[in-house]
């Protein structure tokens, strides 16, 4: 069965307030000038400080803003999404989603079935089984993460997703303002209701392109040198213009 993909979302996105090189206002701005997103989410690691931020931010950029954050579980990390108080970190991975839940949220596997980093199913930390990450009740699992440098793995996040009967979702991972929107998840609908209705009917798909070589260069930039006048200016050099994906 289709569904017409009229919105666009961007949920997994980094500032200042964790471990990104752009403020939140400087983020909306892009955002509302060089893209055509509908719905964003600020997830940054461990907080939830710029997500609350950029909703308040958001009316003066005709953006609609999920209040998120992605939480460092003991199994992996876990986007929240639409939740209004912080969750603790170093929490087992049902623990993490039980408190998502409690506050009517979702909760997303970031970056799911990358094998080396952070993720319910990848080998760091112990692999979980379909049965193990089925206990969790997760809402979705980011099928695509357009920061992944390990070969394509999006396949096997789809079976994942089919098998768990959750929602698959796209996220750019983004660290610097070049990579927003890299990664989108697509749905029925533009507001962010729409978005959580499309995730609870598991009618959304992800979509998006992989960083290319020069998004990398500036991922790196900002990792070493984002303090520095050199970081700075490759911040704002090395980042390309957004890349439309056509819904």
């Amino acid at each position: 069965m289709t569904f017409p993909y009229t919105g666009k979302a961007d949920i997994h996105i980094h500032s200042r307030y964790s471990d990104g090189s752009a403020d939140i206002r400087t983020i909306l701005e892009h955002v509302a000038k060089n893209t055509d997103l509908d719905v964003i989410a600020i997830t940054d690691h461990d907080t939830l400080d710029g997500s609350l931020r950029a909703r308040d931010l958001a009316n003066r950029y005709r953006i609609d803003v999920i209040t998120g954050m992605e939480i460092s579980s003991v199994q992996g990390h876990i986007l929240a999404l639409f939740i209004e108080r912080p969750i603790p970190a170093g929490l087992l991975a049902d623990e993490t989603v039980a408190l998502i839940h409690e506050q009517n949220g979702l909760a997303v596997a970031a970056h799911a079935v990358e094998p080396f980093s952070d993720s319910v199913l990848s080998i760091r930390p112990p692999l979980l089984s379909l049965n193990g990450v089925r206990r969790i009740q997760l809402d979705a699992l980011e099928v695509f993460n357009a920061g992944l440098a390990t070969p394509p793995v999006e396949w096997l996040g789809h079976l994942a997703a089919r098998r768990l009967k959750v929602a698959a979702t796209g996220g750019s991972d983004a660290h610097y303002l070049g990579t927003i929107g890299r990664g989108v998840t697509l749905f029925p609908g533009r507001t962010a209701e729409d978005f959580r209705h499309a995730v609870l009917e598991r009618t959304t798909q992800a979509s998006g392109a992989r960083y290319a070589l020069k998004h990398y260069a500036g991922h790196f930039w900002h990792r070493r040198l984002s303090q520095t006048r050199l970081g700075i200016w490759a911040t704002q050099q090395l980042a390309p213009v957004y890349v439309r994906t056509d819904r």
